[in-house]
């Protein structure tokens, strides 16, 4: 065995004048038992047992038990302390045990020291003699200590943010190991490797130790093989290295797949699209300097080679989901930045600005009021790599000038201030005319068209125009409604010309073989003080992957044994979120309800709130305080309960734009700006004269309304993600967030233990443990064994 471990014990209900088993610390010598116990700092600490059971008069049928704390020599480096708590050392403490599952203390695992693998901890889980929460925790503690962000859990790999690059773990050496032993050795039959290192609760392992290339090379070598789409789902909070775990992998893929001369240019673009997505769709925030702030799924698309079975990368193809679009006007700080690229733009050659808009020329971030109070240190090498990068996807010359122009016209838009109008206290007007000419010689359009446009609103009503004066608050909004849209439709051109050159040419051959691994990067489960309309998108996003992930690796196995008459112990009736997918995306969930509102001519966020109250009374997933404003409301989300605040839910879901709006872009003579703001206008018209038609409650008008909402579209979007996964092959990567500080191998029990109960480790590891290796369908079974049956001996032969 690999470890060693005391009997596990239960304190025998005898009377009290009982003598105990053991009457002093010294009568145990070496063979104190080694324990957890709770604690509610750091939920478990380690110990070792004194007594068995303590003797007290005055309490003569306690269950009580007499424990030392017993810390490792590296706690204090390796774990983050908490403020309140005063942890001793060796001190000895009297453990109720009635407060404990079945009365008995979970056991640690002691390895033996003599052993080759003499390390406190266990890549494989699943090979821990002693399973539970405790025992958990402290193995991912002392691997990520040990710099070992890896371990295994069946074929899913728990991967810890080490938050330090590591060396040798991401070389070549160790990419080209993993594809012989998992790719090259076993190209003949995946399924049979699949079985064969899924069976270690039998003795055997797995050729390599836990890493993301493991998943990545069985991915590759189930579609050569198997011919079945794959997918990798890149799981975890904000800020538990998913974007860096989706870059290695995809680097990975790219070079498994890769053929000197024939694919260089693709493999070349793929590595190139991950900086570029990153400067337009990341930002730092409090919880992550590089978070990603909107969702992609990356397609690597594979073809069979000519002249031997080998699949080689083709192309690929992104999609995005929910660009976080409001981040570009809302209020910055040190923590809390812009997208990257904005302040790689600040960085670039006084030549270039030049060239662009000499408005540029020595400004800081401070000069601009989207960047204000964030200014992030981006050295000018950021800059010249994002313009190579771009330039590999055809992005130069006049294109980068219009994508570039774009951005600086987001930029000015912000610096607009407005006051109230000296004619008219009813009005508005903007308040510095530098900064509107300035805005007019990037937008190619007179100051007055401008100023008209984002002071006053145009109402039409039956074919009667009237002009409504805005509030310089209301102006100031309006401003920020188009910034968001700009810069939401340069992240899409961008996103749809880098497809258009790199997705794969199709098949001219229908015998030609095309397959494909999709890797999903979707942000991670969000909870803040303050929780808006974004918050609750990713938290709904969350809940419909956790949903499949239990599916796949717990609720459909489980189905199995039942259907198959097993006899089984796991259980993950607690990791079910069904209910919380059905209060949010049911028939009265709350996107229903909120897209109700929407539609609804006098619909409020508070009457939306009450709706969902009344509707869901008494329903587990709604969290309410009695204390709460009319519109607050919270769900009990399956990795913790979020408050949210639904005063801007109805706007924003509905994300409607003025005509005003509309038509001062389509004016802009930016030709990026142009096209899309004609593009929505159009949409916007459609939607105009569907709704003159409209017929009664309930009629097809109101549908085609609803299902021009953000949470309308996103659910579609979801639900084809979700059905793409289902025709393939889906391995897991549950990335952890060990620390709030982004600390190398220092780990927050409390913020460990919560990730690990949301992501069904303990689950995982039980099944991994009970459930059968060795898979056969019925009919490949009777043609293997059919040689067993003695009464048609003569009749078969064995292979």
């Amino acid at each position: 065995p690999d470890c060693i471990l005391h009997h596990s014990y239960k304190v025998e209900r005898k009377p009290v004048w009982s003598e105990p088993i053991m009457t002093s610390k010294e009568s145990w010598g070496e063979d104190q038992t080694n324990v957890y116990v709770r604690d509610k700092h750091y939920d478990w600490l380690p110990a070792k047992v004194l007594k068995r059971r303590i003797i007290d008069d005055k309490n003569p049928c306690d269950n009580k038990t007499l424990v030392s704390i017993s810390l490792p020599l590296d706690f204090d480096e390796t774990t983050v302390k908490h403020e309140k708590s005063k942890v001793v050392n060796n001190e000895e403490l009297i453990i109720n045990l009635d407060n404990y599952e079945n009365s008995i203390l979970p056991l640690q695992n002691i390895f033996k020291k003599n052993q080759s693998n003499s390390t406190n901890h266990r890549a494989d889980m699943s090979e821990l003699s002693s399973l539970h929460d405790a025992a958990i925790l402290y193995n991912l503690k002392s691997l990520h200590a040990h710099s070992s962000p890896y371990a295994r859990v069946g074929d899913i790999i728990v991967a810890m943010n080490p938050f330090v690059r590591i060396q040798d773990l991401y070389s070549n050496e160790t990419q080209q190991r993993y594809t012989r032993e998992i790719v090259v050795k076993n190209a003949a039959s995946i399924s049979d490797y699949d079985r064969r290192n899924t069976s270690n609760d039998r003795g055997q392992t797995f050729v390599t130790e836990p890493h993301v290339y493991e998943t990545s090379s069985l991915a590759y070598a189930g579609l050569a093989s198997m011919g079945q789409n794959q997918a990798i789902c890149v799981s975890g909070e904000s800020g538990a290295g998913k974007t860096e775990t989706v870059k290695i992998v995809m680097s990975h893929l790219s070079s498994i797949g890769s053929r000197k001369g024939d694919t260089d240019n693709i493999v070349q673009r793929v590595l190139e699209s991950n900086p570029v997505f990153e400067s337009f769709g990341n930002a730092a925030t409090a919880r992550n300097h590089n978070s990603s702030r909107v969702g992609k799924i990356t397609q690597l698309q594979f073809r069979r080679a000519i002249d031997s079975s080998d699949l080689i990368l083709s192309g690929f193809a992104s999609e995005t989901l929910l660009l976080e679009k409001t981040r570009v006007t809302m209020k910055k700080n040190e923590k809390e930045q812009n997208f990257h690229i904005f302040y790689q733009l600040l960085a670039s050659p006084n030549e270039f600005k030049e060239t662009l808009w000499s408005g540029l020329i020595h400004k800081r971030a401070d000069d601009f009021r989207y960047l204000r109070g964030s200014d992030a240190s981006v050295g000018t090498q950021s800059w010249h790599r994002i313009i190579s990068d771009l330039a590999s996807f055809g992005i130069v010359d006049t294109m980068l000038f219009s994508l570039f122009r774009a951005l600086c016209i987001v930029l000015q838009l912000g610096n607009l201030a407005f006051e109230l109008d000296g004619t008219n206290e009813d009005g508005s007007v903007v308040s510095s005319n530098v900064e509107l000419d300035a805005l007019s010689e990037l937008m190619g359009i007179p100051t007055e068209t401008i100023e008209r446009a984002l002071t006053k609103r145009s109402i039409t009503a039956r074919d009667l125009s009237v002009d409504i004066k805005l509030t310089p608050a209301q102006a100031s909004e309006t401003v920020d409604v188009l910034s968001r849209e700009i810069y939401s439709c340069v992240f899409g051109w961008l996103v749809q010309n880098i497809n258009n050159v790199t997705v794969a040419p199709e098949r001219k051959d229908i015998n030609d073989f095309h397959g494909h691994i999709s890797l999903l990067d979707i942000f991670g489960f969000e909870c803040f003080d303050s929780n808006g309309f974004e918050q609750l998108c990713i938290n709904y996003a969350n809940e419909k992957l956790q949903h499949k992930y239990v599916l796949d690796n717990f609720k459909s196995i489980q189905e199995e044994f039942i259907a198959e008459n097993i006899k089984y112990s796991f259980n993950c009736s607690s990791l079910d979120n069904s209910s919380v997918l059905s209060f949010i995306e049911g028939k009265v969930g709350v996107i229903s309800t909120m897209n109700e509102e929407c539609i609804r001519p006098s619909g409020t966020s508070s009457s939306f709130v009450y709706k969902v109250r009344k509707l869901h009374q008494g329903s587990d997933a709604l969290s309410i305080n009695k204390w709460d404003r009319p519109t607050v409301f919270g769900i009990n989300h399956y990795a913790g309960s979020v408050t949210y605040d639904a005063g801007n839910f109805l706007v924003c879901n509905a994300d409607t734009m003025p005509n005003d709006i509309l038509n001062l872009g389509s004016l802009c003579k930016n030709v990026l700006i142009q096209k899309a703001f004609l593009s929505r206008s159009c949409e916007t018209n459609d939607k105009q004269k569907n709704k003159g038609s409209r017929p009664g409650r309930g009629g097809s008008g109101k549908l085609f309304r609803a299902s021009h909402t953000v949470l309308y579209k996103f659910r579609n979007q979801l639900k084809h993600l979700i059905s793409d996964m289902e025709s393939s092959k889906i391995r897991y990567i549950r990335c952890i967030k060990p620390n709030d500080m982004m600390k190398p191998r220092v780990t927050d029990h409390l913020t460990t233990l919560r990730q690990l109960a949301s992501a069904g480790v303990l689950t995982a590891i039980t099944l991994s443990r009970e459930a059968f290796p060795n898979k056969m369908f019925y009919d490949d079974a009777l043609e293997r064994y059919k040689c067993l049956d003695c009464s048609n001996y003569n009749d078969y032969s064995c292979p």
